[in-house]
């Protein structure tokens, strides 16, 4: 399952390096051509006792990050694909959602098992949500590019809320 995607700018693993057991949590796996930065234990720790305000707002990164795995763990255990499904475009709305002509794209090439993955369904019933949420003008999909032609059908959908 895909629990998130990271961008230009963002960074993970933390959590294993300031961890005393040093146990992976999670993995990641790049989508698309990457560039890693990799900081040891050692300088990590250094920065954050000389610089306490990075480590205020990496614990805040933190905790917004188990929030929204909370969420997603509530998500899947009460909601339909078609919820998480919306659930998660607005999450890559609010993220990765860049203005082009006039349109909101999500700045981010999703195949329909990428999508699957992320809502924790199979490929087939993520590919009928897609379809029926581009029949309905809520989305429109060319080339594994997802635009938003309805955003206010994201931003107020309460079914999860």
């Amino acid at each position: 399952m895909t629990v998130d995607l990271f961008g230009k700018g963002d960074f993970f693993g933390d959590l294993e390096v300031i961890h005393p057991s040093n146990v992976r949590v999670l993995s990641a796996v790049a989508m698309n051509d990457t560039v890693l930065f990799e900081i040891k234990r050692e300088p990590f720790e250094q920065m954050l006792a000389d610089y306490p305000l990075i480590k205020e707002q990496l614990m805040q990164l933190q905790m917004d990050r188990l929030l929204l795995s909370n969420r997603l763990l509530h998500e899947m255990k009460f909601h339909d694909g078609r919820a998480r499904a919306i659930f998660t475009l607005r999450r890559l709305y609010q993220r990765f959602g860049v203005e082009e002509q006039g349109e909101m794209r999500i700045n981010f090439r999703l195949t329909h098992q990428q999508f699957a993955d992320m809502i924790g369904t199979l490929r087939e019933t993520a590919t009928l949500v897609l379809k029926d949420l581009q029949e309905q003008k809520i989305i429109d999909i060319q080339h594994q590019q997802i635009t938003v032609l309805d955003p206010a059908y994201l931003l107020e959908y309460t079914d999860f809320d």
